[in-house]
């Protein structure tokens, strides 16, 4: 897993988008594309980011879904899903990974429109020159965003075992023994006596 696709990455929207670049350098980006489709896919692929996405089919799309459900853009967002450029994309998707976002889809759309539906904020589609130097971690807080996956935080591994060797079987059959004893006793002595006992 990158590092902007930890829900509490401290890298910035900016490092982010640096680090989903650099390791898929197989994009189509700048010179390669239309001026409509530069201006596309640099809000794309920040959504990319900000939702912790990869460039799984799967991935693409719940960023899909979440562009048209968790920012200001909304179905405006289709333009650029219709240029030659992002159709050109398409049409070198395997037949397997299709299929494998189809089955995937019942599972896939609820959680993603679910997770919109959480958001704070709306974010700003194109308008987000002025955020590109916050952290991630402050920018999916301030506008409700969680990343796509099940793991939210990396605070969430689990813990190692506890290195202390439980105590013996029989030490808790003795302790188990004598508090079952405690309990029949506050049950059947008149508290007057327990008191006296104290």
């Amino acid at each position: 897993m990158f590092e902007y696709m930890h829900q509490d990455s401290r890298c910035t929207l900016r490092e982010g988008i640096a680090e989903y670049y650099r390791e898929n350098p197989g994009l189509k980006r700048d010179a390669e594309l239309s001026p409509e489709a530069r201006d596309f896919f640099r809000c794309h692929d920040a959504i990319h980011v900000l939702y912790g996405c990869d460039t799984s089919l799967t991935h693409e799309a719940i960023v899909k879904l979440s562009s048209f459900f968790g920012t200001t853009e909304g179905f405006g967002v289709m333009a650029g899903y219709r240029l030659y450029d992002s159709i050109d994309i398409y049409r070198q998707l395997k037949l397997t990974e299709i299929l494998r976002t189809i089955a995937e889809a019942p599972v896939i759309v609820p959680r993603t429109l679910a997770r919109c539906a959480r958001q704070r904020l709306k974010w700003p589609w194109s308008a987000f020159d002025h955020l590109l130097d916050t952290p991630l971690c402050d920018l999916r807080e301030e506008y409700g965003v969680s990343r796509c996956g099940r793991a939210k935080r990396r605070a969430c591994a689990r813990r190692p075992a506890s290195r202390t060797p439980p105590p013996p079987l029989r030490a808790r059959f003795r302790a188990s023994s004598a508090a079952a004893d405690r309990y029949r006793t506050n049950r059947t002595t008149p508290a007057c006596l327990r008191a006296a006992r104290r």
